[in-house]
């Protein structure tokens, strides 16, 4: 069973909204999370199941290859005489302070 402790974020203490919940898990949990998260990467790359746009917690991937693939996609675009749209959307939580 994991403990749960508060972590004041930042802003008046006595707002409950400014706490975040970490859990402390055992050491058997962690070790059975590990042993498992490797079991699942190992078959969704084996087959192929992740697309390869995934960038986000995969080995030997990162923002910046992410990045440097969508560069290269619009620039081939312009080289093709092709007309590109982007969208980008950026979230951030409300504020409760």
């Amino acid at each position: 069973m994991p403990l749960l402790n508060q972590f004041l974020r930042m802003g008046i203490r006595k707002n409950v909204a400014n706490y975040r919940p970490i859990s402390i898990l055992p050491s058997f949990s962690k070790i059975l999370e590990k042993i498992m998260y490797i079991r699942l990467m190992n078959h969704l790359e084996t087959n192929n199941i992740l697309a390869t746009e995934q960038y986000g917690f995969r080995t030997s991937s990162s923002t910046t290859q992410a990045s440097l693939n969508f560069i290269s996609n619009i620039l081939n675009e312009l080289k093709k005489k092709i007309v590109s749209e982007v969208s980008s959307l950026t979230y951030k939580k409300p504020s409760t302070v």
